[in-house]
């Protein structure tokens, strides 16, 4: 459910291209809000659960490490590729990349068949 809710980050691109008005933008970014919080959650869990702890903090660094260097890049990108082929067709082309990202990650098994681990009693207690 959390990949699933990053398709939610295509509205505001397209809204921002197809009609860049404060209404919609602010109702498509808050339900964008509320869908990256969804996975968010779902991520950390996913992590905290099948990740070993000794090893939980290195896969964190990592994680940010990748996504510090993801999305600057992408910003930096925005203002020559709007440059090149305008405004529109740049939101509208990462709306798809996003698109396309996340259902490829949606396409994987071990995405979409992960389950929430049940607590042992052990760690309940």
């Amino acid at each position: 459910m959390g990949v699933l809710s990053v398709l939610i980050d295509v509205v505001p691109l397209t809204v921002l291209a197809e009609a860049p008005h404060v209404v919609p933008l602010v109702a498509a970014m808050f339900f964008v809000g509320m869908s990256n919080e969804v996975f968010v959650v779902a991520w950390d869990v996913s992590l905290q659960e099948n990740i070993a702890q000794d090893k939980l903090a290195r896969v964190y660094s990592y994680d940010m490490l990748g996504s510090f260097i993801a999305l600057p890049t992408g910003e930096v990108a925005a203002g020559p590729l709007g440059a090149g082929f305008g405004r529109e067709p740049t939101l509208i082309g990462m709306a798809i990349l996003v698109a396309v990202t996340t259902c490829f990650a949606l396409s994987s098994k071990q995405v979409r068949q992960l389950t929430r681990k049940q607590p042992t009693d052990a760690a309940t207690s």
